[in-house]
């Protein structure tokens, strides 16, 4: 399942015998351990009268991270979670991944500037509802043909989702 970058889940382990069929036994003591860090509320706990025992599991902050939770009882038997896959937080912030560069007088720059929409863990965002808007700020340039607001992804060569490219053609004439 998909999980939002450094949240909780509710992890649940039910004792079964041999054959599938719960076991309702109380007071085993269920050890977790996972794959790919994150971390557990408590280490241990135990199995209530219905055989079943649960635990808080706090996420990675880095999407893409890939967790799965053992469940280990004390008599050795153990179970595994399917996989639990941390995705980017709400969008927080927006990024300059490239700055401008190499300007030369009346021409575009030579590099243009790279912006990624990111969460507060520093993940890349998808999403392509973000306007992002350009301006000179200070010196004399101007825009001979300013960016184009709410561009659609697809049309900008090299963009994915969550990742803009201020396209600035003529760029600031210094």
């Amino acid at each position: 399942s998909n999980v939002v970058a450094n949240t909780n889940v509710l992890i649940t382990a039910q004792l079964v015998d041999a054959n599938g069929i719960a076991g309702l036994d109380a007071g085993r003591t269920v050890v977790w351990n996972s794959a790919n860090g994150g971390s557990f509320a408590t280490p241990t706990s135990l199995t209530n009268s219905n055989g079943v025992a649960t635990v808080a599991f706090r996420v990675a902050t880095s999407a893409g991270t890939v967790h799965t939770v053992t469940a280990t009882d004390n008599t050795a038997l153990s179970g595994v979670s399917g996989n639990i896959t941390v995705i980017p937080a709400a969008a927080s912030q927006l990024v300059i991944t490239q700055q401008p560069g190499a300007a030369t007088a009346g021409a575009a720059f030579g590099t243009q500037p790279v912006l990624e929409v990111q969460d507060a863990f520093g993940n890349l965002v998808d999403d392509d509802a973000t306007q992002v808007t350009a301006a000179a700020v200070g010196g004399t340039g101007t825009f001979d043909n300013p960016p184009r607001p709410n561009t659609a992804l697809a049309s900008i060569p090299g963009a994915r989702s969550g990742l803009y490219v201020a396209v600035l053609p003529d760029s600031v004439v210094p």
